[in-house]
């Protein structure tokens, strides 16, 4: 939930800052309006989407001779009170549902105070209502057009005239989207910039189809002047007077028409979306940044002692140093090529396998949440990085876990203990073929 939160906000604040750089200050406002609401809408979508590229054929390879593997991103396990970091992500998850139902409620309201109006207040028979003496000259909302009472009979038809267009626009339809929207991302600034640019795209929209049906522009300017001092109520209506966007219509009433072609610009914005939706979209099935590992040089078995003052950050310098396979007791144990003797194992194959519905990152957010700090390390202030290496078998099973470097027997014991514990996968398939792929994971123990 969180990630979709976070993809999603991205997304909206990249679609806002091209809008705002590129088309908004275009003539070409039905246009500028479907591309703002569809952003939002591609915005809620897009962090849903995941495109999984497989590798051809022509990439992958029988492994039988223990030529690489494929290692899986780095689980990270703290030694801390791991019920205070459950609390802290309640208390936040808390909050953000407090704020979503404080958004709700106050939408809630603008919709009941809107329907109470109607009900007191419309003309029998039509869709006008005459709101009291002291409030908005004239706005719309539900399908309704509300008009002060006090306005003149030649005010109230010119607004009434302009007010219906935001209602033949259904302009009232993108407030209530965003509203809603703004319900799951109330934290988000850009859901409220997007609502301040489409209502003011909508008083354009209306501005410039009331100047085409033949307004003049001088008396209707002068006309929406006069009517700039009274206040707003609501916040779900398309207002006519509105004072914030006073300056900005009259500018745009007189402005040049934007050629047809301006709309051309967006496509300098497509490699940003592209880069975008590929950070957060696009996944191959060995999980980049998956490393294949060259791992022919652990094929020989070196002295029984490997260098303890020797730093292991990543697999390869686990290789580099040739160390045997140890088994959770701290013995020697085989080297790889005795472990995975006689077994012919893939570690890219057409089809990888796949993890709960997931590729392996899925599996290793699954560690993640199932290693636990052993408390007897934590209290001797024992730390490192535990490197395994594991095969996905024909049948999905985890079999062969086996520690390539280990730390120290508590840790290593816990690392096996959940990785021999894992769910069945579903097992890669070469050319249509069930075959074991071989996999590696580094876990690693850190206090704090």
């Amino acid at each position: 939930m969180i990630q979709y939160l976070i993809k999603s906000s991205v997304y909206l604040a990249v679609f806002y800052i091209i809008y705002v750089l590129l088309i908004s200050k275009d003539t070409h406002y039905r246009r500028n309006r479907i591309y703002l609401l569809s952003s939002i809408i591609i915005s809620l979508l897009l962090p849903l989407v995941t495109i999984n590229s497989v590798p051809g054929g022509l990439f992958s390879s029988l492994n039988q001779n223990m030529s690489s593997i494929v290692n899986i991103p780095q689980v990270n396990i703290y030694a801390i009170n791991q019920s205070a970091v459950s609390n802290q992500s309640i208390s936040l998850l808390w909050i953000y549902l407090a704020g979503c139902m404080i958004t709700f409620l106050i939408l809630m309201f603008n919709l009941l105070r809107l329907t109470s109006y109607i009900r007191k207040y419309r003309v029998e028979g039509s869709r006008i209502v005459l709101t009291p003496p002291g409030r908005e000259s004239g706005f719309s909302a539900m399908g309704y057009v509300f008009l002060n009472k006090e306005l003149k009979d030649e005010i109230k038809n010119t607004i009434l005239v302009h007010e219906q267009q935001h209602i033949r626009n259904k302009h009232f339809f993108d407030i209530i989207l965003l509203r809603f929207t703004g319900v799951l991302f109330w934290f988000n600034p850009f859901i409220y910039l997007y609502e301040l640019s489409l209502k003011a795209l909508h008083e354009f929209e209306a501005d410039q189809q009331m100047l085409d049906s033949g307004r003049n522009v001088v008396s209707y300017q002068r006309l929406l002047l006069n009517q700039v001092f009274n206040t707003n109520i609501f916040t779900l209506q398309n207002g006519f007077s509105g004072r914030s966007l006073i300056k900005k219509r009259m500018i745009m009433m007189t402005k040049k028409r934007s050629k047809k072609m301006s709309g051309l610009k967006l496509f300098a914005a497509v490699p940003v979306i592209l880069f975008v939706f590929i950070v957060f979209s696009c996944k191959n099935n060995e999980s980049v940044p998956l490393d294949i590992i060259d791992e022919s040089s652990t094929t020989e078995q070196v002295s029984d002692q490997a260098d303890e003052s020797k730093s292991y950050d990543t697999l390869q310098d686990v290789q580099e140093e040739k160390a045997v396979f140890t088994d959770v007791e701290g013995k020697s144990s085989k080297t790889p090529q005795e472990v995975w003797d006689d077994k012919p194992v893939f570690t890219v194959v057409e089809e990888m396998p796949t993890f709960q519905g997931g590729d392996v990152n899925v599996f290793r957010n699954w560690v993640q949440k199932n290693v636990k700090y052993p408390e007897e390390a934590a209290r001797e202030g024992i730390q490192g990085k535990v490197f395994v290496m594991f095969l996905v078998d024909n049948e999905g099973s985890v079999q062969d876990v086996t520690i390539l470097r280990g730390v120290d027997p508590s840790l290593d014991a816990e690392v096996i203990r959940v990785v021999e514990s894992s769910p069945v996968w579903v097992p890669g398939k070469q050319k249509g073929v069930v075959v074991p792929v071989k996999y590696s994971i580094t876990v690693n123990f850190q206090l704090q």
